[in-house]
């Protein structure tokens, strides 16, 4: 496995400014020293799971599987009783005093790029003062394991890579292209990795940040240094946000229906199946004059319309077709569903099938007509009128940027750790045409 010491930021920074949270502006990229020897193609996108709540906005225990969560990272340590079960905090710990610290990490690889040109994963060095650094190697687990791994219970191991050096204070990456490749194409089992520390005597350690790390007080950046997964692949399908555009606007739910409020229903089957890549947003941002009454939906790219019409489930809606052709039976279509009827562009009259529409132009006023509990837009993406999660193309379009899996939710926690709302916003740089 390569070591990864050096990378140019211009790609992380690109893909950091995409993300937009209510609590803060966050461009904590821009100023990581990242370089690298890895050899980085024309399109770098990325992957970075945002923690959920250990409780559900009901207060009950929110369900710890892969495809709510996302990743499952923590440490285990050999001799201290209370330690000996899988932590989860905000550090991966590795080394020892004798003893022995060793860490997981499992993703959720559902949805992500198919086959992608380069993977690269990159941990955060934070290393407590005071510990000698240790040298690390990733080893493949031959068996599953989850949060309630113990010391004892540690699945045995297919394979480890070298021992390497890592350096504190930034990003390490780590090329896993092969290894991920098997994992996609069923030759191994999605079983994460396994971080074994070289030394484990003279308090030695290297310790890396996880998903939950969320110290905001002292940290404003922090979200920044969760671990990413880098993906390099030409996109299928270029998007832009399909909200006006100077804005962050608050998404309310994943692809794959699940959010972090875990809230009825769950997960949402409107998000499932062939709906697999679509996500919510509402009217909620950054500071706009829009609201609950009049915000307008945009074309999140150019097209045909394929579709428009009104359905109990979808309410108001309309389908754009991304290839020319007018049919969803081939290429890309978006669809945009509970709108304001009726369905208008840039001269006011109303959307038919066949009409053309540009990037950008008004197609709809976001409502919450059909299947729907408040103003918001559920905005889909197909291929050949298919959105499910195996769908190779599916699998490289970018919206802003950002694979459609990276667009998550993240809540609010109060005092006893229930979420109450949702506070991650992204970023919409498509202008308005008309309306």
């Amino acid at each position: 496995m390569l070591q990864c010491s050096s990378l140019q930021t211009s790609r992380l920074c690109s893909f950091y400014r995409r993300i937009k949270m209510q609590r803060a502006t966050k461009l904590f990229f821009a100023a990581l020293m990242l370089c690298c020897s890895v050899s980085v193609w024309a399109g770098s996108y990325y992957y970075q799971p945002t923690p959920y709540p250990s409780l559900t906005s009901s207060g009950g225990s929110m369900p710890q599987t892969l495809d709510v969560i996302h990743i499952h990272d923590g440490w285990l340590n050999s001799y201290y009783p209370g330690l000996m079960t899988f932590q989860r905090d905000d550090k991966l710990k590795n080394g020892g005093w004798g003893d022995i610290y060793r860490s997981y990490v499992n993703f959720d690889l559902t949805g992500l790029p198919n086959n992608p040109n380069l993977v690269v994963l990159w941990l955060y060095n934070y290393s407590t003062p005071g510990y000698n650094a240790t040298p690390i190697r990733f080893c493949i687990p031959n068996s599953t394991w989850n949060t309630t791994i113990t010391w004892s219970t540690q699945p045995s191991v297919l394979g480890c890579s070298s021992y390497f050096s890592t350096t504190q204070g930034i990003f390490n990456g780590w090329d896993i292209t092969s290894w991920y490749q098997n994992w996609q194409s069923g030759t191994w089992s999605k079983y994460g990795f396994l971080i074994d520390p070289q030394y484990t005597n003279n308090n030695h350690g290297t310790e890396f940040r996880t998903s939950r790390y969320a110290d905001y007080i002292n940290d404003p950046y922090a979200d920044g240094k969760r671990p990413i997964l880098q993906f390099d692949f030409t996109p299928t399908l270029q998007l832009k946000l399909p909200l006006p555009s100077g804005f962050s606007w608050q998404l309310s739910n994943e692809t794959g229906g699940y959010e972090c409020k875990y809230s009825y229903p769950s997960p949402d089957t409107a998000h499932q199946g062939t709906n697999y890549f679509s996500l919510d947003f509402t009217w909620k941002n950054s500071g706009s004059t829009y609201g609950s009454t009049n915000t307008p939906i945009l074309a999140a790219a150019g097209g045909k319309v394929a579709d428009v019409g009104y359905t109990s489930g979808n309410g108001y809606y309309i389908v754009i077709d991304h290839d020319g052709d007018g049919s969803v039976y081939t290429g890309f279509q978006t669809r945009y569903l509970h709108l304001v009827a009726p369905a208008a562009r840039k001269n006011g009259t109303a959307l038919a099938v066949n009409n053309t529409v540009q990037q950008g132009d008004q197609i709809g006023i976001m409502g919450n007509t059909g299947a729907s509990t408040g103003t918001h837009l559920h905005f889909g993406v197909r291929y050949a009128n298919d959105g499910a999660s195996t769908i190779s193309q599916m699998t490289k379009v970018v919206m802003e940027d950002m694979i459609l899996r990276n667009y998550q939710t993240e809540c609010s926690v109060n005092g006893s750790g229930v979420p109450q709302d949702w506070i991650r916003y992204y970023y919409s740089s498509n202008t308005p045409t008309g309306n």
